[in-house]
């Protein structure tokens, strides 16, 4: 995937890791990422599935 097509998603990318990166986090947060990050893949699956199904 090009980055230039998900500017906003390489940009939740990159802050995460900073985030992640500069500070200790709370134990409750892994929880949190991983459903946010789930979302996230959920749409972008539903949005890759209606492009297919468009296309055909």
């Amino acid at each position: 995937v090009d980055s230039d097509d998900f500017p906003s998603l390489s940009n939740f990318n990159r802050n995460k890791v900073a985030a992640w990166g500069s500070k200790q986090v709370p134990t409750h947060q892994p929880t949190t990422e991983c459903t946010e990050i789930a979302g996230v893949l959920t749409a972008l699956n539903k949005q890759l599935l209606i492009m297919t199904e468009t296309n055909t």
